[in-house]
């Protein structure tokens, strides 16, 4: 069972601050998956792969492609997820794949970034060369990479920063050397922002 209070992946919302501008953008999914007696599982981030509808390229839009969704989960519960996964997928015409090999997870994260206005983050976010009317041109200082993938704002606090998946051989824009940190630092940046995160610290039932 998946509980969530936000937006589905087949809604679609814009950040371009021009009404003109037709920018496709669908923000994760923060959700809870729990058991058949309602008890917490995992908590996790469902990602919508962008559809070839939706890019911008020199040869136009590219044709519509199957539904996608990726989901960003703790590694530590990820074999158990998947046996959940398929194990109620009963007779649907689902694929359910492990591609951890494929993709990192990153997070943006520090007081600076949080400080900057959310409007001011979310119309940068939205230049990413993806969705009718954005310029392509401006790919190179955008939160998106050439294959659709792009930053979100995380959705359970906005002083968490930004979150998204990469590709696992790339570095997603706006990453500049200097600026990696070790992962023991977001955990302390979360946990200083009472920010609970996985079932080590959102206890299963």
């Amino acid at each position: 069972m998946l509980k969530n209070s936000v937006k589905l992946p087949s809604e679609t919302t814009s950040y371009v601050p021009t009404p003109n501008l037709a920018s496709v953008s669908v923000p994760p999914m923060y959700a809870a998956l729990s058991t058949t007696q309602g008890r917490f599982l995992s908590d996790l981030f469902l990602y919508r792969k962008p559809r070839g509808e939706e890019k911008l390229d020199g040869s136009g839009s590219g044709p519509c492609g199957d539904l996608e969704l990726f989901a960003d989960v703790d590694s530590s519960v990820l074999d158990e997820l998947l046996q959940t996964f398929k194990k109620y997928r009963l007779r649907s015409n689902v694929e359910i794949d492990n591609v951890a090999e494929d993709f990192f997870c990153w997070q943006r994260f520090g007081r600076n970034l949080s400080e900057k206005s959310k409007a001011e983050e979310e119309a940068e976010a939205a230049s990413v060369g993806w969705g009718s009317g954005v310029d392509r041109s401006a790919m190179s200082s955008s939160h998106g990479n050439d294959v659709g993938w792009q930053w979100f704002r995380d959705p359970r606090r906005d002083c968490l920063g930004f979150r998204g998946i990469f590709l696992s051989n790339e570095i997603p824009p706006l990453v500049e050397p200097g600026n990696k940190t070790k992962e023991q630092n977001y955990l302390l940046w979360r946990i200083e922002n009472e920010v609970a995160e996985g079932s080590t610290e959102i206890p299963k039932g």
